[in-house]
């Protein structure tokens, strides 16, 4: 017997044993107001199932009572998954106010951190004017301002300067900077 022989009795049996299908439905299903909706997602599923993959039984009650459970399992887990919370509630309304205070917090964490990173940069261009020159200084501005990590390879390639040249200038600032510019930034600063 092919698919749709098959689909044909379960569409007889159906309309045949309706109303026990739905007593059945109704009471697996904690007579939930959406039963009939459910009673017809499910017969849709089942006769698609039969149609497409086929049914070696003729139990359709049986095959219907595991699907029905099948859908009243699947009901619960989304029901889980999906919880209301009363916004009026006090607990509901401290949790917020406390992740909107901490977002804030970052916020202006992030705000400050920026401003500090843009007066050492700042600070650090005025200290280069003061001690190199114009091709140094274009040389570690290029290199400091890239917004890629940049190899000295790329700053020669960038800049037109032979590798070595560059290597050792940025070299040779870095030392510079590292010792010299925080004692720079507390008298100028």
């Amino acid at each position: 017997m092919g698919n749709k022989e098959k689909v044909e009795m379960f569409d007889k049996f159906f309309s045949d044993e309706y109303n026990k299908i739905k007593t059945s439905a109704t009471s697996i299903l904690s007579h939930r107001d959406d039963t009939d909706d459910i009673i017809h997602n499910v017969y849709l599923t089942v006769r698609d199932r039969i149609e497409r993959k086929g049914y070696d039984g003729d139990n359709f009650m049986g095959y219907l009572f595991r699907s029905f459970q099948n859908e009243l399992r699947l009901a619960k887990n989304r029901e889980k998954k999906v919880k209301l919370q009363d916004i009026e509630h006090e607990s509901v309304q401290f949790i917020a106010d406390w992740v909107m205070i901490d977002t804030e917090e970052d916020n202006q964490d992030t705000v400050v951190y920026r401003q500090e990173i843009l007066y050492v940069s700042q600070s650090l261009f005025r200290f280069l004017q003061t001690r190199f020159t114009e091709k140094e200084q274009y040389l570690f501005k290029t290199y400091y301002l890239s917004n890629q990590k940049m190899t000295y390879k790329d700053l020669a390639k960038q800049t037109k300067y032979e590798i070595n040249t560059c290597s050792s200038i940025i070299k040779d600032m870095k030392k510079i900077i590292r010792v010299e510019f925080l004692i720079w930034l507390g008298d100028n600063g």
